[in-house]
Parts: structure tokens; C-alpha cells; sequence
């Protein structure tokens, strides 16, 4: 990178962090609005978690069932010829699944990555199995994907704090989105999975902040809990280019956040058959210091 472009660069920074700093602090009315708007959020979904009856949230049965397979020890699911019995779903369907027919056989989930059902998996155990805590526990996921989008949006427009606070309750109050992270699937941790990635490359964008790591962690998350999610991947390429282009870095630059995220964000398989997405050698140790030569926050790691 020139001399020139470098001070550029710099130049925006100190901009950019000076906007920073003045919008750092969101307004205390916003605030407690957020956190009302939170609370308000997990009132409704648990009131739909609880009186949404049972498997009538869609492919229900399916999550459920790839939950109670690692719960029960039977390891990872694998999707076989006959998991999908369309006269069973049919039948299951129109007499509105009644609870003398078993949804047991319902298996037709199981090529999806496993991580949300690992996550579930605890509380399918503490509660013995029951509905409405794993339902719950999507709920409270949802929760946390609010206050994610509040901050990308105050990441990206940190002079306009209600901004943030009306994408959070249009994301929270959509009807058949409730309905939906209300139930026993793995589409909340994917969106909660993209919205800290967005979150994190914005602030590459924005505030120039170099974090392959906990990019790569993100994707490596991504991964492993939805396919749909991969296009997160797809977002951490647009933020390198950007910032290559328009700070005119070296392509040795814009390699290097491949380089230094793919161990974590590569494991052989997203599907469950390894989970390999670390490093083969612990992050800030000796060698790892020695090779990378990274300088960053944990730098007084590497001097040990």
C-alpha cells in the first residue's frame, strides 16, 4: 500500500472512530426501550411455545427427533432411504397429529448440521424430553439475535439509535416469524449465526478492525448449524475486497484473512462426521506466534 493511501486509511479511521465515540454511549430512553422490547419479545414467544400445539410448528418432529437421537446416545443421525413416509405425513397431517399415532419414525431432519441440536441436547435431558423447554430454548436464542441486529445497525448508523431500536421490533414482532423461532428447529442459531457475522464484518468494514479469528469461528459456526447459513461466507469476501480496494492493500493482504480463519472454519465435514474446525495447534502459542507474527490485543500472549 502507498504512503499515501496509507494515511488516507488512517485518516478515515480516526473519522470513523471519532463518530464512534460520540455515538458509543446509546441514549438511556433507547436503552430501556430495547430492553423492554426484549422482554415483551419473550412474553409472546413463550406464549406461542406453550399454547402452539404440539408438533404443529413446521418439520417439528423431525428437529425433535434428531435431538433425541444424540440424547439418547445413538450418535450423530444419517439420512437413510425411507426417513420420509409421505403417507405417514400425510396421515399425520390431516388428522392434525394426534397423539395416539408416533411421530417416532419422523426423521427426515437429519442431514442438517448438528450444532443447534447439540446445543439442545441439555435441555432435552434436564427436562426429560418435554416440548415446551426446547421450544423455550429457541425462544431465548431469538432474544439474543434482537440485541445482535440492534448493534449492527447502531454499527452502521451510530448516529441514529432509534434506527436500531425499530429494526429490533420489526424483526421481533413478526408474526410468523414468532411462530416459527417459537418452535423446535435450527432456523433462529442460523440467523443468530449470520447476524454476528454481519456484525463482526461490518465492523471490519467500518471501524478497519482485523478479526480473522473470530471470523473464522463465526463461518466455522455457520458451518454446523445451517446450509442456508453459508452465504455468511460470502459476506466476509465482500468486507476483504472492500477494504482491499478502497485502502489499496497487497493481494498478500487480502490473502492473509483466508489464510489465518480457514483452520477455523473448515472442518471435513459440516454435516457431523468430524468436527475439526480448530487449529491443529493451539492460537498464541510460541509457534503459532512465530509463524503468524500477529500483534493484536492478546500480543502480551506471545511474549511469555
Amino acid at each position: 500500500m502507498s504512503k499515501m493511501a496509507e494515511i488516507n486509511t488512517v485518516v478515515r479511521r480516526s473519522e470513523w472512530n471519532a463518530v464512534g465515540d460520540q455515538s458509543s454511549r446509546t441514549p438511556g430512553l433507547v436503552r430501556v426501550g430495547l430492553w423492554v422490547l426484549v422482554a415483551v419479545y419473550l412474553v409472546i414467544g413463550a406464549l406461542y411455545a406453550v399454547f402452539t400445539p404440539v408438533w404443529q410448528v413446521p418439520d417439528e418432529p423431525a428437529h425433535y427427533n434428531y435431538i433425541r437421537s444424540l440424547a439418547e446416545g445413538h450418535g450423530l443421525p444419517v439420512l437413510e432411504p425411507g426417513d420420509y413416509d409421505q403417507e405417514l405425513m400425510t396421515e399425520l397431517t390431516s388428522r392434525r397429529f394426534p397423539p395416539d399415532l408416533s411421530v417416532d419414525s419422523v426423521e427426515y431432519g437429519d442431514h442438517h448440521p448438528p450444532l443447534y441440536y447439540l446445543l439442545a441436547t441439555p435441555v432435552y435431558i434436564l427436562s426429560g424430553g418435554r416440548v415446551v423447554p426446547l421450544r423455550l430454548f429457541s425462544v431465548v436464542l431469538g432474544a439474543v439475535l434482537l440485541l445482535v441486529a440492534f448493534r449492527v445497525v447502531r454499527t452502521i448508523f451510530p448516529l441514529q439509535p432509534k434506527l436500531a431500536l425499530a429494526v429490533a421490533a420489526f424483526i421481533a414482532f413478526i408474526p410468523q416469524h414468532l411462530a416459527i423461532v417459537a418452535g423446535i428447529n435450527n432456523d433462529v442459531l442460523g440467523e443468530l449465526v449470520l447476524g454476528a457475522i454481519l456484525l463482526v464484518v461490518v465492523g471490519t468494514i467500518v471501524y478497519q478492525r482485523d478479526r480473522p479469528w473470530l471470523v473464522g469461528c463465526l463461518l466455522g459456526a455457520a458451518l454446523l448449524t445451517k446450509t442456508t447459513a453459508y452465504i455468511g461466507l460470502a459476506a466476509a469476501v465482500v468486507a476483504v475486497v472492500l477494504r482491499w480496494r478502497v485502502e489499496r492493500r497487497s493481494t498478500r493482504w487480502a490473502a492473509a484473512p483466508c489464510r489465518r480463519s480457514w483452520p477455523w472454519c473448515s472442518p471435513p465435514s459440516a454435516r457431523g462426521s468430524s468436527f475439526s474446525a480448530m487449529p491443529p495447534r493451539p492460537p498464541w502459542s510460541p509457534r503459532w506466534c512465530a509463524t503468524t507474527g500477529r500483534r493484536s490485543t492478546r500480543s502480551s500472549a506471545c511474549s511469555r
